[in-house]
C-alpha cells in the first residue's frame, strides 16, 4: 500500500510545507489588524464579526499563493467556487498535484459541500472509487485546512481529502499535523512571501471597504 503521507512528500516535501505554519500566521495577524484598525469595521461592530472568516480565508488564499509560487514558480493559480458561487478560492495547479486551502471550525473538514465541488471539478472520473494503491498514478488533491481561536492559529492540517459513503476523511486516515513538524517563523520568512502579500491582501481589502461604505 501506498502511505498518502509519502504521497505527500514526493509532491509538497517538507522545504515547502515548513513555510505554511508561518504564512498562515502572518494572515491571521493581517486580519486582526485589519479589523482592529479599519475605520469602517471599528463603526460596524457586528459586520466586523461577521466579516472576520471571510476576511480570513482571502489572507490565506494570498499567503499560501506566494509560498507555491515561491517553491513552484510555474504553479498555476486558478480561481474556483462553490457550487452557489457563496464561497471562492484559489486552486493552485503544479505539475503533479493540485492543492488548495480551506478554514474549518473544531474540525479537520470543511462543508462536504465544497469538498464535492472541488474534488468533482477535477477530471478525474473515478476518483471516488479509486484506492490507496491506485492514488500514486493520478494527480492527487492535497488540501490544507486551518482553524483559528481567539486571534492565533490554533490548527493547520494537510492531507488527500476522499469521499466515503457520503462523509470526507483523509485518504488512509492519514495527514500531516504541520504544527508537529519543523516549520519557520515568521521572522524566517523573505520579503516575497510575507511582505509582499500582505501588502497585495490590504489593496484588495481596502476595495471591499470601500465598496462596503
Amino acid at each position: 500500500m501506498n502511505d498518502p503521507i509519502d504521497i505527500i512528500n514526493s509532491r509538497v516535501p517538507i522545504g515547502v510545507r515548513s513555510y505554511f505554519i508561518p504564512a498562515l500566521t502572518s494572515s491571521v495577524s493581517w486580519v486582526n489588524d485589519t479589523v482592529k484598525n479599519a475605520i469602517y469595521l471599528k463603526d460596524h461592530e457586528i459586520v466586523a464579526k461577521s466579516a472576520i472568516g471571510y476576511l480570513r480565508n482571502i489572507a490565506a488564499q494570498v499567503a499560501i499563493k506566494r509560498v507555491m509560487k515561491y517553491h513552484l514558480p510555474d504553479t498555476k493559480c486558478k480561481e474556483a467556487s462553490n457550487n452557489n458561487r457563496s464561497f471562492y478560492f484559489y486552486e493552485f495547479l503544479a505539475e503533479n498535484f493540485m492543492l488548495t486551502i480551506s478554514q474549518v471550525n473544531y474540525s479537520r473538514f470543511p462543508k462536504e459541500a465544497l469538498y464535492r465541488n472541488m474534488l468533482m471539478s477535477w477530471a478525474e472520473p473515478n476518483l471516488f472509487s479509486v484506492s490507496v494503491d491506485d492514488f500514486e498514478q493520478i494527480t492527487p488533491f492535497i488540501l490544507v485546512t486551518f482553524g483559528v481561536n481567539n486571534g492565533s492559529l490554533a490548527s493547520a492540517q494537510l492531507g488527500i481529502p476522499i469521499d466515503d459513503n457520503g462523509k470526507t476523511k483523509w485518504l488512509g486516515n492519514r495527514y500531516i499535523d504541520l504544527f508537529k513538524e519543523p516549520h519557520l517563523t515568521t521572522a524566517q520568512l523573505p520579503a516575497a512571501i510575507i511582505e509582499e502579500p500582505k501588502v497585495e491582501f490590504l489593496n484588495t481589502i481596502s476595495e471591499v471597504l470601500k465598496d462596503g461604505q
